[in-house]
C-alpha cells in the first residue's frame, strides 16, 4: 500500500483525502497485534503476555466451583441485580463474580462503530454548511433577480417619458426586496439552528443506544443462563450472527443520519419565523383540541375511582354517567390523543433506529415484515452464550480431559478404572448426591405414585361413608338397588387385593357419576 499510495491519483479524495493515513494506520495495528500474538504464544507464561483463554480457564473454573456449593448446599440462587447496579457491572472487569465478558465480535462492532460515528458527524457538519452556503446563493440570485426587474422597470420609464422613475413608484419594489431578504436572512438562520439541534439529539440517540447495547447485551447473555429465551417465539439461531457486526455499524451509521435528519424537519417549522407565524395563528385551534383530552385524563384520574375498582364497578349509578360522558368526549379527545400517540410513536422511532438491540417492528404473529438487524443481535447473544456458558464450559472441559486421560491410559495398555467404581467413589466423596441417583428418583417417582393412590382411596371411602348415611335415610329398598354398582365401581379400582365392605352403599350423586 506504501508503495502503491504514490500511483493512485484519482482517488486522492477518498474518505476526505485521509485514506493514505488511515491505511497506513490500519497496517500498523495488524502489525502490531500480530506481534503481541507471536510473544503470547511464544511466552505463556509471562504475566503481560498471558493468553485470554487461560485467564478464561481459570475464572470459569472459580465460578463453576461457587455455583456448584451453592448447588449442593441448596442456597437460594442470587436476587436479581437492580438496573443501576446492572449498568455499573457493565464497566467491571472480566471477574469470577458473574463470569461474563463481551466477546470480541461486539468490541469489533463497537469500536468500527465509533469510528464510523465521528466520521458521519464531521460529514454532516460538512453538509450544514454546505445547505447553508447553497440557501446565500440562493438568496443572492432572488436578490439579483428583483433587483434586476426593478432596473429594467425604470429604464423602460425612462424610454417611453424621458425622464427617471419616482423613487415613490419603486418604493414599493423595495419593500418587497427587503421582505424577501429577510424571509431568507430568517431561513438560514432556521436550518442553521435546526440542524444544529438535529445533530446533538441524534448524537445523544447513538450515544444512548451504544450504552443500552452494553447494557442489554450483558443482561440477555446473563438471562439465558436461567433458561429465558428472546426473540419472536422465542426463536434464536446461528447462522444469523455473521452478520451482526454489520448491521450494528450500518444501524449507528444511518441511524445518526436519518435522526438528524427528520429532527431538523420537526424542528424547522417552529424555529423559522414564517412557519411559526402561521401555526400561532391557529393557537386556539389547538387548545380547543387539547382541552377535551385534559377533561378526559382529569376524569379519568378521579370520578373514574368512584365508580371503579381494578376489575369490577363499585357504583352502578355513576358508572353508566360516566360511561356516557367519556363516550362523548372521547370522539373529540381522541384527536389530540392521536396526535400525542404519532409524537411518542415518532420518539420511540427515533431512539430505536440506530440501535439493533430492540426491534423496531412488532414481534408477533401479525408482524408482516421482521427485523433482521435485531434478529442478528439476537442470534449473535445466543452464539456466545451455547459457546461461552460457564457451568457447560467448565463440563465440557472437564469430561475433554476425562477421555484424553482415559485415551492415554489406553495407549499405554494400562487399566481404567470402571464407570461403576469412579460411580462408588464419587458418592463416598459426596454422600449428599444419593438422592440425584436414578434408583432414588426412581423411589421417589413411585412413592409420590402411591401417595397420590393412597388420596383417592382415602376420597372415594369418603363418598361411600356418604353415601351409606344417604341410604339409611332413604330406605333400604333403594341402597340394595345401588349397592352392586358401588361394589362394581370399588373392585375396579382396588383390584384384587382389595377388600370392600359389604355395608357401604353410594350416594345418589355418586350413582349418577358412576
Amino acid at each position: 500500500v506504501m508503495g502503491a499510495v504514490p500511483y493512485i491519483k484519482d482517488k486522492d479524495q477518498a474518505m476526505g483525502g485521509h485514506w493514505k493515513w488511515i491505511a497506513i494506520c490500519n497496517l500498523v495495528l495488524i502489525a502490531v497485534s500480530l506481534i503481541f500474538g507471536y510473544f503470547c504464544e511464544t511466552m505463556p507464561n509471562a504475566p503481560f503476555f498471558s493468553p485470554f483463554e487461560a485467564k478464561r480457564q481459570k475464572i470459569y473454573d472459580e465460578y463453576a466451583a461457587r455455583r456448584t456449593r451453592e448447588l449442593l448446599l441448596a442456597k437460594e440462587l442470587p436476587k436479581r441485580a437492580s438496573t443501576l447496579q446492572n449498568l455499573v457491572d457493565v464497566v467491571r472487569p472480566f471477574s469470577s463474580k458473574t463470569a461474563f465478558y463481551y466477546p470480541s465480535g461486539f468490541i469489533t462492532a463497537l469500536f468500527i462503530g465509533i469510528s464510523s460515528f465521528a466520521y458521519v458527524i464531521i460529514w454532516i457538519i460538512n453538509v450544514r454548511h454546505g445547505v447553508e452556503e447553497q440557501l446565500e446563493a440562493l438568496k443572492q440570485r432572488a436578490v439579483a433577480a428583483l433587483f434586476k426587474q426593478i432596473v429594467n422597470m425604470g429604464e423602460q420609464f425612462y424610454q417611453a417619458v424621458g425622464q427617471d422613475l419616482p423613487d415613490e413608484a419603486q418604493k414599493f419594489m423595495y419593500n418587497q426586496l427587503e421582505l424577501v431578504v429577510s424571509w431568507f436572512d430568517d431561513l438560514v438562520a432556521a436550518v442553521e439552528l435546526a440542524l444544529t439541534i438535529g445533530i446533538v439529539v441524534a448524537a445523544l440517540c447513538v450515544i444512548l443506544c451504544m450504552v443500552f447495547s452494553f447494557y442489554d447485551f450483558r443482561l440477555k447473555a446473563l438471562g439465558m443462563r436461567q433458561g429465558h429465551r428472546y426473540g419472536p417465539g422465542g426463536k434464536m439461531n446461528v447462522e444469523s450472527s455473521p452478520t451482526f457486526v454489520g448491521f450494528f455499524i450500518t444501524a449507528l451509521f444511518a441511524g445518526f443520519a436519518m435522526v438528524a435528519f427528520l429532527v431538523t424537519l420537526v424542528i424547522l417549522p417552529f424555529v423559522w419565523p414564517l412557519t411559526w407565524e402561521m401555526i400561532w395563528g391557529k393557537r386556539w385551534v389547538i387548545v380547543t383540541l387539547l382541552i377535551p383530552h385534559v377533561i378526559h385524563s382529569v376524569v379519568k384520574k378521579s370520578i373514574v375511582k368512584c365508580a371503579y375498582a381494578g376489575d369490577h364497578i363499585t357504583n352502578r349509578f355513576i358508572a353508566s354517567i360516566v360511561y356516557f360522558w367519556q363516550l362523548y368526549l372521547s370522539l373529540v379527545a381522541g384527536i389530540a390523543g392521536a396526535a400525542i400517540r404519532f409524537v411518542m410513536g415518532l420518539v420511540g422511532l427515533l431512539l430505536r433506529v440506530p440501535m439493533v438491540a430492540l426491534p423496531i417492528s412488532p414481534e408477533d404473529e401479525y408482524s408482516l415484515v421482521k427485523d433482521a438487524q435485531h434478529q442478528a443481535y439476537l442470534s449473535a447473544i445466543f452464539t456466545h452464550h451455547i459457546l461461552n456458558a460457564p457451568l457447560f464450559a467448565v463440563a465440557a472441559k472437564r469430561l475433554w480431559n476425562i477421555c484424553a486421560a482415559r485415551r492415554h491410559f489406553e495407549e499405554r495398555k494400562k487399566h481404567w478404572t470402571s464407570t461403576r467404581s469412579m460411580v462408588i467413589l464419587l458418592l463416598i466423596r459426596f454422600p449428599m448426591l444419593k438422592r440425584y441417583r436414578k434408583a432414588a428418583l426412581a423411589a421417589q417417582r413411585a412413592e409420590l405414585e402411591r401417595r397420590k393412590k393412597m388420596d383417592l382411596k382415602a376420597l372415594l371411602q369418603h363418598e361411600v361413608h356418604l353415601a351409606e348415611q344417604a341410604a339409611a335415610a332413604a330406605g333400604h329398598k333403594m341402597a340394595n338397588s345401588l349397592k352392586g354398582a358401588a361394589e362394581q365401581h370399588f373392585h375396579k379400582f382396588e383390584g384384587s387385593r382389595s377388600v370392600v365392605p359389604h355395608s357401604v352403599v353410594p350416594s345418589e350423586k355418586a350413582s349418577a357419576t358412576l
